[in-house]
């Protein structure tokens, strides 16, 4: 699987994340940790085959580093960069 590169976009307080789709992925994890809280835990959400973006709302305020990886049933793809998400 390749490296996932995520791009995001904020307007007012909705996130969208993106990424490439990988044939060999079945499905996709997008990682998160608030900023604020370097000691948090991560948190993960598991998404099926052929979804390639996330939208969200968020509080304004909110400071989050997200992560994307593709995952298959034989093995787990790289892991993207850290990206920040800040909602103004």
């Amino acid at each position: 699987m390749t490296l996932p590169t995520i791009a995001s976009a904020v307007t007012a307080t909705f996130v969208t994340l993106t990424w490439a789709a990988d044939s060999k992925a079945e499905g996709y994890r997008v990682f998160y940790a608030p900023q604020q809280n370097p000691g948090a835990a991560i948190n993960r959400l598991e998404l099926p085959v052929g979804q390639s973006s996330l939208s969200v709302v968020l509080a304004s305020g909110q400071k989050f580093f997200v992560s994307v990886q593709g995952h298959s049933a034989l093995c787990d793809g790289p892991q993207s960069t850290l990206v920040a998400v800040n909602v103004p």
